[in-house]
């Protein structure tokens, strides 16, 4: 977890147009938003664009940021909202990609191999993209923002637009059925 106080300064400093404020922004975030928006859109391409549209439309509604300290949340919220608007206004869809190979010796646990970041294992990056693909959108949401970015309840229920209570809930729910698809699949 970064620094509330940094946050806080930076997003100030955002807020006065300073530049490389804007800049450092960026840089502490952009890893972060990129992955959430690959897993969303299952394309590095259309991340990218996403992840774009997200800082503009950031970049314009800075001054509204009521929480600065909780700008990363904030961001992946608009950055959800543009996709889900994307989604309903075009022909973007999220696919299921073919899956990959995975050994048993190389699925310790979904959980905790999403949560360790393995970003170093590209087939088993797209293994993970395509399994969730195949949720539904609230449960590919709730795994995304709670066990790969690791966010808090409050932070998921916030950008979700949901009950803390029911993040929970939904979480658990999403965990039983990507487990039930990494069975299905190590079964195949």
């Amino acid at each position: 977890r970064e620094n509330t106080a940094e946050w806080k300064q930076l997003c100030d400093r955002f807020k006065r147009g300073d530049r490389a404020a804007f800049a450092e922004v960026v840089e502490r975030t952009q890893t972060r938003l990129l992955r959430v928006c690959w897993l969303w859109t299952g394309s590095e391409s259309l991340a990218e664009e996403l992840a774009q549209d997200a800082y503009l439309r950031a970049f314009e509604k800075i001054q509204s940021l009521k929480e600065p300290e909780k700008f990363p949340a904030w961001l992946i919220q608009i950055a959800r909202r543009l996709w889900l608007n994307q989604l309903k206004t075009s022909e973007h869809q999220v696919r299921a990609q073919e899956l990959p190979e995975v050994s048993d010796e190389e699925l310790p646990s979904i959980l905790e191999s999403v949560a360790a970041e393995n970003q170093g294992d590209r087939d088993w990056a797209l293994t993970v993209q395509s399994l969730l693909t195949r949720l539904d959108e609230g449960q590919r949401d709730i795994l995304i923002l709670m066990d790969i970015e690791q966010l808090t309840h409050a932070e998921v229920a916030k950008i979700l637009e949901i009950d803390p209570g029911a993040a929970r809930v939904r979480l658990h729910r999403a965990r039983k059925a990507l487990l039930a698809l990494v069975k299905e699949h190590v079964n195949e």
